[in-house]
């Protein structure tokens, strides 16, 4: 029996038109398992939504760095959500908070409080002269040379910081006591990747009567950056916002000290795809300020005088914005000059690496005369809406015009750091 006018419209509908008009019909029509298929559906999709918020929330750090008395971090999708009176700390404090995708949380992550006094943006180039934490083991032979030093178990990037109890105080005093061994077994003390051990080196005599190891080292290095701020709270100024690292082994060198001086620029190598162009210049003979770190995040140390420079505020992470920037940059005698870039990307993760913004030079006179981005540019202050938001640090090889940026509250953290260390 087919029921009359009435019309329902239902999964497990079939339609039927008999003649005159349109007639449904239910067809064997199960309410528990459409309410059950309903529910699972609702549950997958809830499943999928907080799939997607974790996704989200991964691309976030498990730190983040506020000034003092500065608002929490907020971005129109996640926030933080705080205790009033933890916003109130002072710098070199921290708390823990919620990071919150409304009402639901997300991570605990930590929140550090830095100063909001304002810095110089600097934007000069300056010449590095460092020396190293002991003699740094450059290379060892040739590939699979059968070498003293090799079977000492040395690698190149080790640092010796002891010879038969002595600390070397330079290249050429660790090759004396070497060559004068008379091939008699040598205690080592070596440093690699931040941990000590000891090991024996016995030299072999060479063909021109000298006790060797089979080793090249060097105890210094010199180079050309951008100084990115200067705090005249402290004196304390921040470079190149990437650690200077061998050239031949590639590793962070570590310093036991060192000094910076003014440099001139003298010409460019342009860049072009494939090959990095670089500023040329000389380190001049003066001594404008120590060099105490050598870190992932720059170089750091004390400036001994004010430098020329706008003063500004440093932008937390959560403040910068894609979009138009301009970077300071020095790359001819003239000084520091502003040229406009893009921010293309920001990446907020801690698996970033320091390399937090993606940058493109758009402005055409900088285009012109460096293709790009080049060595010797990195420090560069990147400015976005008044505020210091990074620094230059890298350029693409094989695209010059782009290149990557350092969070500026970040390399504020490591200056405040220095500040704070306890005098030696």
């Amino acid at each position: 029996m087919r029921p009359k006018d009435r019309t329902a419209v239902i999964t497990g509908m079939e339609r039927m038109s008999p003649g005159k008009g349109t007639i449904f019909y239910m067809k064997n029509f199960d309410v528990r398992k459409w309410i059950r298929r309903a529910a699972g559906s609702a549950a997958a999709a809830v499943f999928a939504l907080m799939c997607a918020i974790c996704l989200c929330a991964g691309s976030y750090p498990d730190v983040f760095y506020v000034t003092t008395g500065g608002a929490p971090f907020s971005d129109g999708r996640l926030s933080l959500k705080t205790d009033a009176a933890v916003t109130a700390l002072a710098a070199g404090s921290g708390y823990e908070a919620q990071l919150m995708f409304g009402a639901v949380p997300i991570k605990t992550v930590d929140v550090r409080v830095v100063s909001d006094d304002t810095v110089i943006a600097v934007g000069d180039a300056f010449g590095i002269r460092l020396k190293t934490e002991g003699i740094v083991v450059v290379s060892i032979g040739d590939d699979g040379d059968d070498t003293p030093a090799a079977r000492a178990g040395l690698q190149p990037g080790d640092s010796i910081l002891e010879i038969d109890g002595k600390k070397p105080e330079s290249a050429k005093e660790l090759a004396r006591i070497i060559e004068n061994s008379g091939g008699k077994k040598l205690r080592l003390t070596v440093l690699r990747d931040g941990e000590t051990f000891e090991t024996t080196l016995i030299p072999e005599r060479a063909e021109d009567g000298k006790y060797k190891s089979g080793m090249w080292v060097r105890d210094s290095g010199a180079g050309i950056g951008t100084m990115t701020f200067y705090r005249a709270s402290d004196g304390i100024y921040a470079g190149l916002g990437h650690a200077i690292s061998d050239f031949e082994t590639g590793k962070v060198l570590p310093i036991s000290g060192g000094e910076i001086a003014s440099a001139k620029i003298t010409g460019i190598v342009k860049g072009e795809p494939g090959t990095p162009g670089e500023l040329v210049g000389t380190i001049l003979s003066d001594t404008i300020g120590s060099l105490e770190v050598n870190g992932d995040y720059g170089v750091y140390g004390e400036l001994y005088d004010r430098p020329d420079g706008e003063a500004v505020q440093v932008a937390m992470r959560q403040e910068i914005e894609t979009g138009k920037a301009y970077i300071l940059s020095t790359i001819d005698e003239n000084g520091p000059q502003q040229f406009e870039i893009e921010i293309l990307k920001i990446d907020m993760s801690e698996d970033a690496g320091g390399r937090n913004l993606i940058i493109e030079v758009t402005d055409p006179v900088l285009l012109e005369l460096t293709g790009g981005i080049v060595q010797g540019m990195s420090g560069s202050p990147i400015i976005q809406n008044g505020k210091l938001i990074g620094a230059v640090t890298h350029v693409f090889v094989n695209n010059p015009t782009r290149g990557y940026g350092l969070f500026a509250d970040t390399m504020l953290a490591q200056a405040e750091a220095l500040a704070d260390r306890p005098a030696a």
